[in-house]
């Protein structure tokens, strides 16, 4: 049978603002590798949430039938137990958060290179910042040098917000990056910077 891993002990990682979310919920259990995993463990309850690691997602157990599972991925829309959604959740976790701190050069050139690893593997040639609930649309035209592309979207920044953080695994398996920043009207605000050469129609 599959066994839950300790996500407090000290092969813990750092987790993304939605993982610590998830991880809050009152019926939060813990993670497991797979569904797979998950269906084959006997003392799993209606209700109950974990962390499926192979689909980087929660999921809840909605029923229970002569021993089968069945499974439902949680979203950012989904209000459970708490009574707010996981997004409200996560914002509330990031408005805590420090600033990007730009001074550590380590993890600055980790996050360059992680952009340039995500630039050239989206491969577009045009690219949309969104922010919905601050209204913000930009369509961004990519460099040939990538190392230029980071560097514009960094002074982009300066009149947009403070960057909280920058997560490259945040959408399963859509190619998006989640930007949280601090405006001058709000602590905690989600942007997401996606490729978009599909969303440009010529007539």
């Amino acid at each position: 049978m599959g066994e839950v891993v300790d996500l407090f002990g000290d092969k813990a990682v750092e987790k993304s603002a939605k993982r610590l979310a998830i991880e809050k919920l009152k019926d939060f259990k813990g993670e497991v590798n797979s569904k797979n995993v998950l269906r084959q463990m006997p003392n799993t309850m209606i209700g109950d949430i974990y962390w499926v690691v192979l689909d980087n997602a929660a999921f809840i157990v909605t029923d229970k039938r002569d021993g089968k599972l069945t499974l439902r991925r949680l979203d950012e829309t989904a209000s459970i137990s708490t009574g707010i959604t996981i997004f409200e959740m996560n914002k509330k976790i990031v408005s805590e958060e420090p600033l990007f701190d730009w001074s550590d050069t380590e993890i600055v050139n980790g996050i360059e290179d992680d952009f340039g690893n995500w630039i050239t593997g989206t491969n577009n040639e045009f690219y949309l910042l969104y922010g919905k609930d601050i209204h913000y649309v930009t369509l961004l035209k990519a460099s040939n040098e990538v190392g230029n592309c980071f560097k514009k979207l960094r002074e982009l920044f300066k009149d947009v917000g403070q960057i909280i953080s920058i997560d490259f695994d945040t959408i399963g398996n859509e190619k998006c990056v989640e930007i949280w920043i601090r405006t001058e009207d709000s602590s905690a605000e989600l942007l997401y910077l996606m490729p978009y050469d599909q969303g440009l129609v010529e007539f």
